[in-house]
């Protein structure tokens, strides 16, 4: 069980994905709460899952809205891949109390796959969040673990609410690639201007 930093640039846009997610829960009226990984480890024991470490002042929040883990029986995931590693965000909901709590998290696509192997072998997956000092721990036990792995975009049980923050992120998603894209045509061309470029869109 090897502990490991979020890798790369990818990983800020994943956390800026979570707080946009965050964000679209707090509009609809819900109670979030939203974590920032220091290390992310991804564990083949009988607790397989992955447990994301997060600052103290984090982890207290999550503490005071999570009474029960057991209530928090929804979740959504939202996942890409970049190379090597698979990133996502899960938004775990207690859907009676309108509490949501937000995890970005990833696992390597070779290094880690005992862990989703067994997560599919089982049909559960576990997000277990720490601190960074101490034994605590809250865990949530998602009782599907498909959404989590690869090949699969999203939970397909998904609920119309979801399903809009979920398009939501892949066109955040589109419109940074076409700005780097733009961004590199500049730079190839610099004798275009913004109206010129304005004209070709």
């Amino acid at each position: 069980m090897d502990a490991h930093s979020p890798p790369g640039d990818v990983w800020s846009d994943v956390i800026e994905d979570a707080e946009a997610t965050a964000t679209e829960y707090d509009a609809e009226g819900w109670e979030v709460v939203t974590v920032t990984p220091g290390d992310v480890t991804a564990r083949t024991d009988d607790q397989f899952g992955v447990t994301v470490v997060v600052p103290g002042e984090e982890y207290a929040a999550v503490e005071e809205v999570v009474t029960d883990a057991a209530d928090f029986d929804r979740f959504q995931v939202f996942k890409a891949r970049d190379d090597a590693i698979i990133y996502y965000v899960t938004a775990i909901e207690n859907p009676d109390e309108e509490v949501a709590v937000i995890v970005p998290a990833y696992y390597r696509w070779i290094g880690d796959r005992p862990m989703f192997r067994r997560a599919r072998q089982e049909g559960v997956m576990r997000t277990h969040i720490r601190p960074l000092s101490g034994d605590d721990r809250v865990t949530f036990v998602h009782d599907n673990a498909e959404p989590f792995l690869p090949l699969n975009r999203h939970n397909p049980e998904a609920d119309p609410a979801a399903d809009r923050r979920r398009r939501g992120l892949e066109a955040r998603r589109r419109w940074r690639a076409r700005n780097d894209e733009r961004t590199e045509s500049d730079d190839a061309d610099p004798d275009t201007s913004d109206d010129d470029r304005s004209d070709s869109r």
